[in-house]
């Protein structure tokens, strides 16, 4: 009788032990892809800004720099700055 509690008792051991660790495992598991979710997910959105941070940048630095053209060509086509150019380049001349 004794052998029998005894055996009972080890079995109910050995399945709470083998409960738990396979709880633990799976728990460790679910937090380690969280884990790894959370990282791409990060990366992710932070590519995407960078992206699109330079995105913009590059579309600002091209819209300027046609803007810019775009005024000094029709100011350089209109008389009066070729006037005040050749003005400017003269006196220029003068003080050297």
């Amino acid at each position: 009788m004794i052998q029998v509690v005894v055996v009972v008792v080890v079995v109910v051991v050995v399945v709470v032990v083998v409960v738990v660790v396979v709880v633990v495992v799976i728990v460790v598991l679910v937090v380690v892809i969280i884990v790894l979710v959370v990282t791409v997910v990060t990366v992710v959105v932070v590519v995407v800004v960078v992206v699109v941070v330079v995105v913009v940048v590059v579309v600002v630095v091209v819209v300027v720099v046609v803007v810019v053209v775009v005024v000094f060509s029709s100011l350089y086509s209109s008389s009066s700055f070729k006037n005040a150019a050749l003005s400017l380049a003269r006196r220029l001349s003068n003080i050297e």
